[in-house]
């Protein structure tokens, strides 16, 4: 089991590296498109393309970071005035889900990619499946991180 674990922190680093350098790249080429554009007066035209392919693969490592660190916006209101075996059937419930959004969003990620995968970028010429194809990536992600949550809060045996 410490393999393992040691094996998932080793993943949430590679996962937060990679998130910090699209964030950069990203922040680069805006900055190259903007000076060539108003100093220049000549747009790159596949800068916006590559931007937005960036930016989903951010969004979507973002989504699977935020699940495994219990980020996401949940509301407590009920669950605080509920009996603690309660709270925490819920709380294992919520991973369990969380397990469950993971795989679909994998295969049916898989899916979409593989029918875009033909059709090509207008300006880049690449796979259009290429900016898909963080979605299964995320979701394999995902249910990594909603089962190792699960599986820390089984290790500590909150009553």
């Amino acid at each position: 089991m410490r393999q393992i674990r040691t094996g998932v922190r080793w993943l949430e680093r590679v996962v937060r590296w990679i998130g910090g350098y699209l964030m950069v790249i990203m922040v680069a080429i805006v900055t190259w498109q903007v000076f060539a554009r108003y100093v220049l007066h000549h747009t790159p035209a596949w800068s916006e393309e590559i931007v937005l392919m960036l930016m989903m693969w951010f969004g979507f490592l973002s989504i699977a970071a935020g699940f495994r660190h219990g980020l996401h916006l949940k509301i407590n209101i009920l669950m605080d005035h509920m009996p603690r075996p309660v709270q925490r059937a819920a709380d294992v419930l919520t991973d369990i889900l969380v397990v469950v959004f993971g795989v679909m969003l994998a295969v049916e990620g898989a899916k979409f990619v593989g029918l875009t995968w033909a059709a090509k970028l207008p300006v880049t010429q690449l796979p259009q499946g290429m900016q898909y194809l963080i979605i299964p990536l995320a979701g394999v992600l995902v249910a990594i991180y909603g089962l190792m949550n699960l599986l820390d809060r089984e290790g500590r045996n909150e009553p």
